[in-house]
């Protein structure tokens, strides 16, 4: 107090203002130590940011590789579907003529007795007219007409056997699949070969269920008979008894079951595994090509049945397993 010539001291306590000082300087490293936080959190989001970005641009990068490899693979596969298709079709289209040359074979190897079959009518046909135009100057209608009718019966005969011949040679594939009977398919394939099996005198035994109908191709299921039924009378050209037995039975509720099987000598054992190979046979050179079996098991195969063979008590056992028709 300059006034009165006085100093005037103030003594208080420093406990009050030590804390406020400590709480200040508190906050104040608090304050320091969120913001270094902060700035140490914004650098980090900033480092993960451009990491995220770097990853994202390889990514994006390794995506737009992949997509074009995969493209390539597309089209590649495109390709590869395409000439499998074209090869798919190409197979089909020659299993088909194979198939038919094969049909057409088995005609060649029974033209003989085909022809034997329409050359009797002929005859009778012949013999029928010039004992008509006998019986005309006699003045004798009656028997006239009763040659008349005879005639008519043969020339229907003749016909069925054409007709027959026809439609067993036509080109036929799995378009034509339909409900076919058993007992039809193994009559047709008798027809054929009844010349032939009167010739060698063979017992034909068929017992096969009216209801018995499959899934197939009647033409192509016929070939299949034929061909196994021709095997069967080749097997017994040297053995005294001649028995075709051919029986039907359900085998479980989508299939039948057809056996072929005859009195001839079987198949050895040795030849077993081999009588479904191509250009497999045991007969003499020129007397077959070995394509029948082979042909046969492919169409068994195309209608989703099964072709095995086998012995029986007296000869060879072929059974044939077809998909029933309603199934």
């Amino acid at each position: 107090m300059p006034d009165l010539g006085w100093t005037l001291l103030y003594v208080a306590e420093t406990d009050a203002t030590l804390r406020y000082a400590l709480l200040a300087a508190l906050a104040a490293g608090i304050s320091c130590l969120a913001l270094a936080l902060a700035l140490a959190a914004a650098q980090e989001r900033r480092q993960r940011l451009r990491s995220e970005r770097a990853m994202r641009l390889t990514l994006e990068r390794r995506v737009a590789e992949r997509t074009a490899d995969l493209s390539a693979a597309n089209t590649r596969l495109r390709g590869e579907i395409t000439e499998r298709e074209r090869a798919t079709a190409a197979l089909r289209a020659t299993q088909d003529e194979l198939i038919h040359a094969g049909r057409l074979a088995a005609l060649g190897q029974i033209s003989m007795a085909i022809n034997h079959e329409i050359n009797q009518p002929l005859a009778a046909l012949r013999t029928f007219l010039s004992s008509s135009s006998v019986f005309l100057e006699r003045g004798d209608t009656a028997t006239v007409g009763r040659n008349l009718k005879r005639m008519t019966e043969v020339t229907q005969r003749i016909g069925e056997i054409i007709r027959h011949l026809k439609v067993f040679a036509r080109k036929t594939g799995p378009e034509h699949w339909e409900p076919v009977r058993l007992g039809v398919a193994a009559a047709a394939a008798l027809d054929l070969l009844a010349a032939r099996i009167r010739a060698e005198s063979v017992q034909v035994s068929c017992a096969i269920p009216p209801d018995a109908m499959v899934r197939a191709e009647l033409v192509r299921l016929e070939q299949v008979i034929l061909n196994l039924m021709v095997n069967a009378l080749d097997s017994m050209r040297n053995t005294p008894e001649r028995r075709l037995d051919l029986t039907a039975a359900r085998e479980e509720a989508s299939s039948w079951q057809l056996r072929v099987a005859d009195s001839g000598s079987g198949i050895p054992e040795e030849h077993m595994p081999h009588v479904f190979d191509p250009f497999f046979t045991t007969k003499a050179a020129g007397e077959g090509l070995g394509l029948g079996l082979s042909l046969s098991s492919l169409i068994v195969r195309d209608f989703g049945g099964s072709l095995a063979a086998g012995n029986g008590t007296h000869g060879a056992v072929f059974t044939l397993v077809l998909p029933a028709a309603e199934a």
